[in-house]
């Protein structure tokens, strides 16, 4: 049966709210308490494999907004240079 046939009072209809919202936090909670460690089990595998020196690619100058993220992605292995001394940021 979908409906009741008693009717509900506005009390018993306030607990039933409060308790539909307490149920939705505590999934919400559950939900981002398991998805962190999750997220974080792969970092484990990136470690730094190729030591960078500032200035070490001629056409990343070091004030540059992507200077960091070039280095990041040069130490890990995950990009390298167009030769030793030029990563070509605009290449393709």
């Amino acid at each position: 049966m979908l409906f009741s046939a008693v009717p509900i009072s506005e009390k018993e209809r306030r607990r039933m709210k409060k308790k539909r919202l307490l149920s939705l936090l505590l999934t919400g909670a559950l939900c981002l308490s398991l998805s962190a460690p999750a997220l974080a089990a792969g970092l484990e595998n990136f470690q730094k494999s190729n030591p960078y020196t500032a200035g070490q690619f001629t056409d990343v100058p070091a004030g540059e907004w992507y200077a960091a993220n070039v280095q990041a992605a040069y130490e890990l292995g995950l990009m390298e240079g167009s030769s030793a001394s030029t990563f070509n940021p605009s290449g393709n």
